[in-house]
């Protein structure tokens, strides 16, 4: 609910928590309160707000009539420059630095209102489910309005911001900076969690006490960044958790600052470095939405809150909700030789082995035979496929199975027709002799209009000429040699943002004409946001092949991210990244939690490994509702690590032992699964393996199986079996070596 008091006292509330600010007497909105929900804050008004009776000895006061009112010393909900106050401004201006808003008038209704023609990636709900305030903000001499709009999911316990700003005057005007979203947070001990990581090595999980200064979270690219993602939480000394996110597929930054004796200054957004935006009168801009919800019960809550926003809010389409399909990839097995007859053995033998589709991934198109070459050329190779797109996508369907592609839609090959035909089109400066490249390849100039609908039209034809079922989205490169060749792109400072909402503006397209396609974001490690997630409904979140350091990147994401989104791919061993060596079983366990799909040669299997992967796939089947959409939750990490998920009452439960690195002396091992519901009885048993390694066939795998009530599994725990030590082997020991796993199911039984 949003309740606007008489006093310009503004309640934003849910059932579970409160966001509370008023306008001062000079007309600036202060932040009173944001977290667990309060009853009567216009009641309380007086006793939250700031008092301003001193002012510090450097502090500048807002103006000669209230000589202790200092803008830097309050929580407010609009920071700019000029006025006294130095922290990082919501706003700014490029030629006038000063910029004095006050309050002019608000307004607040059921729903969301857009105020642009074609929107970048926003929150989706109906009116039903959704409120919003609109701050307006006025400085009368500059003729310059902003909005701060506030919208409330009640059901979510989520709030979203974002700033419109409009020139009134009759001049153009120059932004430097417009963000979505500024919180004050009072003096105390904060904490930042965010996610941190490169190439292979994405999401690490990363914990920094917030001291005096500035810490800075950004991406400097087109895409949101592998370095740093734009989803984060702030912990409070109460044990509380603020956690935000922002909207978007491109260049932001994070700041949280700490000034004046412990107060956090956070704001959201796009990366004002590489923004600028010029605004001809009674033009506006809106910045992306950002996310915040809280907490008082900690991380674990404040991420199931977000994970139900962003499945709620952000996800879109025909498939938001439904179990994501198990599919079998070509990148591993046949490289740049795919072609039709390959193509339909594949399709043929997945589907015996209970597949339910097939993506052909690279190779496809033009004469594409390595990396350097053909991207843009997206028209099928007819030495390959003689028969056409349309014959092997009928040839597919036959089978019952579902059909993908892969394309990297985003970049153009020097070597290409579409390069030598539009070389306008690519992303470089022709002053230049020389242009920073990955595989002789440029980026696509999608601020222009002409290329956005070649994109579109391209991708179109290929749909509806194949019947694709599934589209993966790959992008390969980062832009560079920025030069403008689209009119509407003002300055160079506008490209960035305009590149984006080009990208938008394609994605909308595609998914609105074809609400039936299921589409893959594959270059997730790089564009892994809520930007791609409100077109896309699945993520490959990593370009790490080994599935045992994999999972730091997956627990990192599954703090702020559903598991319904990830996807997990079993590839070939020893992997690409590291030349590790991890058995079949315990690849396929790992990758159980998420979307699982394949990418191993699954015609010239042996016939263990085909029996293995028969089970793998009956198995997941059966639990696969619970391994996409349910809670997952880390019970140990150390040289062991332990997972758990369940959904609902917790009736099933199952949980994966990872053995990572085997060490002598560890002692006996007990599992505790705190997501146990502790008034009822378990069963706890291992998923059967067949054994396809000869150095595993000597030693049978442990029956464990127990029997147990919940407040034992929950906090005293099983005591496991002993491992094997090398001591000599009997029967029932663990047998484990490095690298490999054990999955339990859990099941509630039923009373006596």
């Amino acid at each position: 609910m949003i309740e606007c008091g008489n006093n310009k006292t503004f309640h934003l509330y849910t059932d579970n928590l409160s966001y509370v600010f008023g306008i001062t007497d000079t007309g600036h909105p202060e932040h009173l309160y944001f977290g667990k929900r309060i009853r009567d804050p216009f009641f309380n008004r007086r006793a939250m707000e700031s008092k301003n009776l001193a002012k510090e000895g450097f502090s500048l006061a807002i103006d000669r009539t209230k000589p202790a009112f200092c803008l830097e010393e309050l929580m407010l909900e609009c920071t700019t420059e000029g006025k006294g106050d130095f922290r990082q401004p919501l706003i700014s201006l490029e030629e006038n630095k000063t910029l004095d808003l006050r309050y002019a008038d608000h307004r607040a209704y059921a729903g969301i209102r857009r105020y642009k023609e074609n929107p970048i990636a926003q929150a989706v709900m109906d009116e039903r489910n959704a409120e919003t305030l609109e701050l307006l903000l006025r400085d009368e001499r500059e003729k310059i309005e902003v909005t701060l709009i506030y919208t409330l999911f009640p059901k979510l316990d989520t709030l979203v911001r974002r700033t419109m700003v409009r020139n009134a005057s009759l001049s153009p005007i120059k932004l430097s900076s417009c963000a979505s979203m500024q919180l004050d947070l009072p003096c105390g001990r904060y904490t930042l969690l965010n996610l941190a990581g490169s190439y292979a090595a994405e999401a690490n999980l990363t914990k920094t006490d917030l001291k005096s200064g500035t810490h800075t979270i950004q991406s400097r690219k087109i895409f949101s960044g592998i370095e740093e993602n734009p989803a984060y939480a702030i912990l409070n000394e109460e044990g509380g958790c603020f956690m935000g996110n922002l909207i978007y597929s491109g260049a932001h930054k994070e700041t949280f600052s700490i000034r004046k004796g412990g107060m956090l200054h956070i704001i959201s957004g796009l990366n004002d470095d590489l923004f600028s935006w010029n605004l001809e009168p009674e033009e506006a801009f809106e910045s992306p939405d950002a996310v915040i919800t809280f907490s008082e019960q900690g991380i674990n809550e404040a991420s199931r809150r977000m994970k139900r926003f962003i499945m709620a809010a952000v996800l879109r389409g025909q498939w938001k909700d439904r179990i994501r399909p198990l599919m079998l990839s070509t990148c591993d097995i046949t490289g740049f030789t795919i072609n039709h007859d390959k193509a339909v053995s594949y399709a043929q033998r997945a589907k015996v082995l209970g597949f339910e589709g097939i993506i052909i991934d690279d190779g496809w198109f033009s004469v594409r035979r390595g990396r350097n070459t053909s991207l843009g050329d997206w028209y099928v190779n007819p030495m390959k496929f003689p028969q056409g797109l349309k014959e092997l996508g009928a040839a597919i369907h036959r089978q019952g199975l579902m059909f993908g592609l892969w394309f990297d839609i985003q970049t153009v090959s020097r070597n290409s027709n579409l390069y030598e035909k539009h070389p306008e089109w690519a992303l470089h400066d022709p002053k230049r002799k020389n242009w920073a490249s990955a595989n002789d390849d440029f980026l696509l100039d999608l601020t222009q209009e002409t290329v956005q609908d070649w994109v579109i039209e391209t991708l179109s034809h290929t749909i509806e000429t194949a019947k694709l079922d599934w589209l993966r989205w790959d992008s390969s490169r980062p832009e560079s040699d920025i030069f403008l060749y689209s009119d509407e792109c003002r300055s160079q400072g506008e490209f960035h943002h305009r590149y984006v909402s080009g990208l938008c503006r394609i994605l909308n397209t595609i998914t609105r004409r074809f609400p039936n396609l299921f589409l893959e974001d594959h270059a997730g490690c790089a564009m892994f946001d809520l930007g791609m997630l409100n077109y896309c409904h699945a993520v490959s979140f990593s370009k790490n092949t080994d599935p045992v350091s994999r999972m730091e990147s997956s627990k990192g994401y599954g703090v702020f991210y559903p598991q319904s989104v990830m996807l997990q791919q079993v590839e070939p061993t020893p992997d690409r990244i590291f030349s590790r060596y991890t058995d079949f079983d315990s690849r396929a366990e790992i990758s159980f939690f998420g979307i699982l799909s394949y990418s191993v040669d699954i015609l010239n299997m042996k016939e263990e490994e085909e029996m293995a992967l028969r089970q793998q796939i009956e198995f997941y089947k059966q639990y696969r509702n619970i391994l996409q959409f349910g809670n997952v939750k880390v019970e140990r990490q150390d040289t062991e690590e332990v997972w758990s998920v369940s959904i609902g009452d917790a009736s099933v439960i199952l949980a994966l032992y990872v053995e990572k690195n085997l060490k002598a002396g560890m002692g006996k091992e007990r599992l505790k699964i705190t997501q146990a519901d502790e008034n009822a009885d378990y069963r706890i048993f291992a998923r059967d393996r067949i054994q396809t390694e000869l150095k595993d066939s000597l030693y049978p795998q442990e029956l464990e199986c127990y029997e147990v009530s919940g407040d034992v599994l929950k906090y005293a725990g099983i005591a496991l079996a002993d491992k094997d030590t090398g001591n000599g082997y009997t029967e029932d020991m663990r047998k484990l070596t490095d690298r490999t796993t054990r999955l339990y199911i859990i099941r509630k039984m039923e009373k006596k």
